[in-house]
């Protein structure tokens, strides 16, 4: 999926849970603060195999381990 789209659904599912720090604009650029986390935090999936790494900038897609952790 596109990166916005994702993280569309990201803020529709967390924002009860997200605090004014999390929402606040970061001093380095007008992104909110939950939102460079989760660009972060897709790094982090990529390298541990979970996304896959090789697509466009600004596309994420899960990888067959990533489906297979899901299921739990």
């Amino acid at each position: 999926a596109a990166s916005r789209d994702v993280l569309k659904a990201v803020f529709e599912r967390m924002r009860d849970r997200l605090s004014d720090y999390d929402l606040a604009r970061l001093p380095s650029g007008p992104e909110p603060r939950w939102r460079n986390a989760a660009n972060w935090e897709r790094l982090n999936m990529v390298q541990d195999g979970l996304l896959r790494g090789d697509y466009p900038q600004g596309i994420w897609e899960i990888t067959d381990r990533g489906r297979e952790l899901l299921k739990g």
